[in-house]
């Protein structure tokens, strides 16, 4: 599955940590986040692939782990949407039911706004945050009558974005799409032709996490990280 996608044009590998760190879970440390870092990175070299960003596993991003991905060579990572429903949280303070209801319903109506980002808020820090914008939820049967409303709310913030210049990272699991396959792909097909109209009356584009970050670094003259080597026996779209 890697080399198929390695062998199709402006796509990006990146990594998930080795082991899906959770970064904020009871007995979590920096020595070994940085050991599970350098894990995946020596697998993507061995695919002759440079990871440059990171999606921190259920979204658990730990900003005392940022200076660590910079040091092995990441430029960004997918931070989370800035409503309270969606902050990062370990298991035990994620806020229950009430918290996963809100983003049920902000799927379908809009309680948070348009989650996009100002591409000048991205020059913040050297590890450029690439928030979330929306995750395109599976077809589900049972809420087959708010299937429109789920995809307009994508388009409608699609619309903005490219309206505004501004960053909208759009998600999903592939894997969620096995079941209700058709239906999954024909509201995927809506979020695509919307981004063709985009593009083609805005300018809009799709870019990898680490051509946005790369592009955010040039223009705000941020220096780009620097990978290191470690020794030892031997050496060893988002839309926008």
């Amino acid at each position: 599955m890697i080399q198929q996608i390695l062998s199709c044009p402006n796509q990006e590998i990146a990594t998930h940590t080795f082991s899906h760190y959770l970064c904020l879970e009871e007995g979590q440390d920096l020595l070994a986040f940085d050991a599970d870092l350098a894990a995946a990175i020596a697998i993507g070299e061995a695919y002759g692939v440079r990871l440059e960003s990171v999606v921190f596993p259920k979204n658990q991003c730990n900003p005392a782990y940022f200076k660590a991905c910079e040091h092995a060579g990441l430029r960004a990572y997918r931070g989370t949407q800035t409503s309270w429903l969606y902050r990062p949280r370990n298991s035990q303070g994620d806020g229950g039911p009430l918290r996963r209801i809100g983003r049920l319903l902000d799927a379908y109506i809009d309680l948070t706004g348009y989650n996009c980002t100002l591409v000048s808020s991205l020059a913040e820090h050297k590890l450029i945050n690439v928030a979330a914008s929306r995750f395109l939820r599976p077809y589900n049967r049972r809420l087959r009558f708010l299937e429109p409303l789920k995809i307009r709310r994508i388009t409608d913030e699609l619309r903005n974005a490219a309206k505004r210049g501004a960053v909208y990272h759009l998600w999903w699991h592939p894997h969620n799409f096995g079941t209700n396959l058709q239906e999954n792909l024909s509201g995927l097909r809506t979020v695509l032709n919307t981004f063709t109209q985009m593009r083609t009356q805005f300018g809009m584009r799709s870019l990898t996490m680490a051509e946005i970050a790369m592009e955010v670094s040039a223009e705000h003259h941020i220096p780009t990280t620097g990978r290191r080597v470690e020794t030892g026996p031997e050496d060893n779209k988002h839309g926008y």
